[in-house]
């Protein structure tokens, strides 16, 4: 079951890839490969570091109060996708793009660290990333349907809030 949190807590992080990807195949912006999977690696340490630094902080911490604080993170992380737009579009926002996309696996980073899950976290994630970013462009550039990328930009912030939600319940 671990490892299952895990796979599905990584596929959940490639949604920002995925959904960026899919913006720039929209605008048909190409975007080198080495640049997308030093994007993947920068992701994957981020998450690697946040988990280190959630697990020796979850060592302190009673779990209740972790749950409650990564599910009020989860749900700020929501906010914060709904209300905050970035333009995607233009090649020069490809660092920013590299932030915000970290700014999901930061909170996950630290919420799999305070839950002692395994550090194959961040590489799976990294992978998936590269993955999602790359289908994302590939399926972006064949879509004729533009109303897709008007609804694709709200389910990241839905997903969060109802991780987060789920926690606080739990």
């Amino acid at each position: 079951m671990t490892y299952l949190t895990i796979f599905l807590m990584a596929l959940l992080v490639s949604l920002d890839a995925f959904a960026i990807g899919f913006l720039f195949g929209l605008k048909r912006i190409r975007i080198p490969l080495s640049l997308i999977i030093m994007i993947a690696c920068i992701s994957s340490a981020i998450i690697f570091i946040s988990m280190t630094i959630g697990r020796l902080v979850g060592d302190f911490i009673p779990t209740t109060l972790t749950d409650t604080l990564s599910g009020l993170f989860l749900i700020g992380l929501a906010f914060y996708h709904l209300f905050f737009e970035i333009p995607f579009y233009r090649k020069s926002f490809l660092f920013v793009i590299t932030l915000f996309m970290n700014i999901d696996n930061i909170g996950y980073g630290f919420q799999a660290g305070f839950q002692n899950h395994s550090f194959l976290f961040a590489p799976l994630s990294g992978m998936i990333i590269l993955f999602a970013f790359v289908f994302g462009v590939i399926y972006g550039h064949v879509t004729t349907n533009r109303i897709i990328l008007h609804y694709l930009r709200f389910l990241p912030s839905l997903l969060f809030f109802f991780l987060g939600l789920l926690k606080l319940i739990k």
